[in-house]
This record gives C-alpha cells, structure tokens and sequence, in this order.
C-alpha cells in the first residue's frame, strides 16, 4: 500500500492532499479470474490483509475479470452515454 500512495502523491494531481481527503473511507478493489471460487477468494483476501493494504474487511471487494471489463468500459468509453439502468449487457472474453 505504501508504493500505491507513494505512486498516487507522484502522479496525480495535488496527490497527496486528495490521498489524505480520502484515505479513510477508501476501498482496495481487486481484479480475479472468472473461474475462481470461494476458496480462491478467501486466500487472496487474507493475502491482501496480510500485505496491508486495508485492515478492516469491508474496505477490500473483489470484481471478476468480466465485471472489470464492463466497468473499464463504461469509464473509458462512450458506452456510458449509451447504456441506462437495466440495459442487458454481455461480456465475451476470448480465452
């Protein structure tokens, strides 16, 4: 976590006065493949808590690849101008 924030005051503008505004109520959110379950998950997590990158629990989610990409997506492209609630959507992943 220490790297992230150190990346996070060195490349984002007024870094370091936005990291501090919003530190507390940050949430790390990590990227898994598709095919990964539970067991999977539980391990990655205590992997995260373990590294430090937030103590409570609730402060770390986990996205699949897929879900990622639909996000990616509608941040980085026009789609979000284009989609509304409850439009259906799906994801084709090459493999």
């Amino acid at each position: 976590m220490k790297h992230t924030k150190t990346y996070f005051h060195e490349h984002v503008l007024d870094g370091e006065n936005v990291w501090k505004k919003y530190a507390s109520s940050m949430k790390i959110v990590f990227a898994y493949p598709n095919g990964w379950g539970t067991t999977e998950l539980a391990f990655l997590r205590k992997a995260a808590i373990d590294a430090g990158y937030a103590l409570p629990r609730d402060r770390i989610q986990f996205v699949s690849e897929a879900e990622a990409s639909v996000h990616y997506c509608l941040i980085y492209t026009s789609l979000n101008h284009i989609l509304k609630v409850s439009t259906p959507v799906e994801v084709v992943a090459k493999i």
